[in-house]
């Protein structure tokens, strides 16, 4: 009778690691950096820490997510959805070059303008980087005429985690000069302050290219003069627009 008993446990287990062999999907490959390929049914993947994968022998291998290369599914339904590898330079030279689309309402006339800027900075960590950068805007894309400025600046930004699709947020501070239009008798510009707050996503972490795009507030303050033959009129310039931008950071 004990033999049964064994015999049965035997056949039991055997039956029981089949089905389960069955159940998985051993198409599962996985590309290391260093040209191996591996394949098995994936048990776990961290895109951005580790892929623990189970060979058809039964042994399972822990892989670190910095030695794989790429992932290819079986495609089974249930299977873990694959990622691209997480390769954002949290440290390091950056360049951000992006286009502005600036809108706002004052007394019930909307007004919109365009621009661009350029930003180069070093990334100290993750969450903290700074860097200098320039700015060329048209306030108003219709009907007036004295809005053009450069703005020269200092920027900090930052990411809020460590995925491919990621939160950030950035901060610039600087001087904007307007640009003297002779021909409509503006004259004796002065520079004004600069704050520029914004929150936005970074889509993908290659560490070549990335695109970005974010909203923020834009103050900006500006001082001329508009002298005629008869009269000279001071003004006191302050533009509050909201800003959607968008770019890439490489």
């Amino acid at each position: 009778m004990k033999k049964i008993n064994l015999i049965l446990s035997v056949i039991l287990c055997l039956t029981t690691a089949r089905l389960s062999a069955q159940t998985k999907n051993f198409g599962d490959r996985v590309f290391l950096k260093d040209g191996s390929k591996l394949s098995g049914a994936i048990l776990k993947y961290e895109a951005n820490d580790f892929v623990l994968l189970e060979l058809v022998s039964g042994q399972q291998v822990r892989l670190l997510a910095k030695d794989v290369k790429k992932v290819v599914m079986g495609g089974t339904s249930d299977a873990p959805k694959a990622e691209k590898p997480y390769e954002f330079k949290e440290r390091g030279l950056y360049n951000a070059t992006s286009f502005m689309f600036a809108f706002a309402k004052s007394g019930g006339t909307p007004y919109s303008g365009v621009g661009v800027q350029h930003v180069v900075g070093y990334q100290f960590s993750r969450k903290v980087g700074a860097g200098l950068g320039v700015a060329y805007e048209n306030q108003y894309l219709v009907g007036l005429t004295e809005g053009k400025t450069i703005s020269l600046f200092g920027e900090v930004r930052g990411y809020l985690s460590r995925h491919n699709t990621a939160f950030y947020y950035s901060v610039s501070s600087g001087l904007v000069f307007p640009i003297a239009e002779k021909e409509n008798n503006l004259t004796n510009y002065r520079s004004g302050f600069m704050v520029y707050p914004a929150i936005g996503l970074r889509f993908g972490a290659s560490s070549h290219f990335n695109f970005f795009v974010d909203i923020g507030a834009k103050f900006q303050r500006v001082y001329y003069e508009r002298v005629t033959e008869w009269i000279t009129d001071r003004y006191d310039v302050n533009y509050r627009r909201w800003v959607l931008r968008g770019g890439i950071l490489f």
